[in-house]
């Protein structure tokens, strides 16, 4: 900043000092703004890149490979004293805006969705289910599921959703992938062999603001006028 303003005190009008250290500071406000929408890995008490916070949405994910468990289960898990205490389950609509900023779209309901060979979208579906946690692996086909905040129309079942990524052995990598929203399932299974869903579990965050535009607009224009009176009073 030192040098920059030097710069400007090499300037001998006071105008066009004050011109420079405008356009100075104008330069410094438009890269101090926020940037667009991100998603950001994050670490916590769960493990080492445990969390996912959308920085559009103001939420941050749990990932679901610490959130296996039946309805009761996972209710006791988020009340006061349990490990989960503070999150809570999201909504279908924040899904469906959580996986359109990782650049996933819905491709259907039900436990038969449209496929997408699209690359860009198989990718966007690996990267988030690589960073999410499995629910199930099957040979030619992997999920990530889990429980949304909506029970389900028939009692003892709930909404969930989840992404799809399927395997070609042929070509030894994903080529298709789907993400199904409201697709209802038992809560809880009557079958004790049965694994328990996942859950989708978000929490709301404050993060610290960047300095204004205006506010540094103002310093600047502050630190030109002293520049010129200094040249006054000299």
């Amino acid at each position: 900043m030192s040098a920059l303003w030097s710069s400007v005190s090499r300037f001998r009008s006071p105008l066009e000092r004050f011109a420079l250290a405008f356009a100075v500071i104008v330069g410094v406000a438009s890269t101090s703004q926020p940037a667009a929408a991100a998603l950001i890995e994050l670490d916590s008490s769960f493990g080492a890149d445990s969390i996912t916070r959308d920085t559009d949405t103001g939420l941050e994910w749990l990932d679901l490979r610490y959130t296996h468990g039946f309805i009761d289960e996972t209710n006791e898990r988020l009340a006061p004293g349990g490990d989960l205490f503070g999150w809570r389950r999201a909504t279908t609509d924040e899904v469906v805006t959580f996986w359109d900023h990782a650049g996933i779209a819905v491709t259907g309901t039900g436990d038969s969705p449209a496929l997408s060979s699209d690359p860009a979208y198989v990718a966007a579906v690996d990267a988030l289910m690589n960073n999410l946690g499995l629910w199930q692996a099957h040979p030619s086909v992997d999920f990530t599921h889990g429980f949304t905040a909506e029970p389900g129309e028939t009692p003892g079942t709930w909404y969930t959703a989840f992404l799809a990524r399927y395997w070609d052995s042929d070509l030894e990598q994903f080529t298709q992938a789907a993400a199904s929203i409201w697709t209802e399932r038992e809560a809880n299974p009557a079958l004790p062999c049965c694994e328990p869903y996942q859950n989708w579990l978000v929490r709301d965050f404050t993060d610290v603001p960047e300095p204004a535009p205006f506010a540094l607009l103002a310093l600047g224009a502050g630190l030109a006028g002293f520049g010129i009176r200094r040249r006054r009073v000299a």
